[in-house]
């Protein structure tokens, strides 16, 4: 079996996809898989789903977990397509491997996401040799800081969008608060916690029209009449 073929296997790489060539660079401690689609080969269109012939291609590439210690990228001629139809034009075809309008392919940010519930993103980026404010652009889109307010609903079913995590994030201005005041927040926090099975929460009792910036003026009521049992 070529490289090319062991690799393709390994990263799930499927019709019409291909690894076509394999680069190491022993200098620049670099693997550098590159990707092509088969000659002839017909992409669904973004927006309505029809399957349509390649306009053009554009290059992109997407960092990958290390092989052993080794940075490795993901590089492929990317195809758009041109549909026909009104709302769709030319349009960029979504990759298995990654999703749109990300730099790194799916299985480093689930390796960014669970190094995240282990450590500070500051060391994390250093492990992974990301810059900080990259690794929490992957943060950020996989958990709202205001959950299921900010996630919005699904267009079809008006089902909410349930975020990976739910999380809130306390800004202090360190000249403002002593560590008096932050060991009764910290108290106070730990309190929470403890009764956490007796908090019923808060459900929505009225929202704005959709594309309103509904976290802003949406009201709130607890849920069952009672917000702790």
């Amino acid at each position: 079996m070529q490289p090319e073929e062991l690799f393709g296997l390994a990263l799930g790489i499927d019709h019409p996809w291909q690894v076509v060539s394999v680069v190491f660079s022993k200098e620049l401690k670099r693997l550098d898989i590159n990707i092509d689609f088969k000659r002839g080969a017909i992409f669904p269109c973004p927006v309505c789903g029809d399957l349509v012939p390649v306009h053009d291609t554009t290059e992109k590439t997407w960092r990958h977990m290390n092989f052993f210690q080794y940075e490795t990228y993901l590089k492929e001629r990317t195809p758009r397509v041109k549909c026909p139809k009104d709302g769709c034009g030319v349009k960029l075809v979504t990759v298995p491997w990654a999703r749109s309008g990300s730099g790194f392919t799916l299985l480093f940010e689930a390796l960014a996401m669970a190094l995240a519930r282990e450590m500070p993103i500051k060391i994390e980026a250093a492990h992974l040799g990301e810059h900080d404010t990259r690794i929490w652009r992957i943060v950020d889109h996989y958990v709202e800081e205001r959950g299921i307010v900010s996630a919005g609903r699904d267009r079809k079913t008006g089902e909410h969008h349930p975020p990976a995590l739910e999380l809130v994030r306390l800004t202090i201005p360190r000249r403002v608060y002593t560590q008096s005041h932050m060991d009764y927040v910290a108290d106070k926090i730990i309190e929470l916690h403890e009764m956490r099975d007796r908090i019923n929460g808060l459900e929505i009792a009225w929202e704005p029209a959709a594309g309103s910036l509904r976290f802003f003026l949406m009201r709130y009521s607890p849920r069952g009449g009672r917000l702790i049992n």
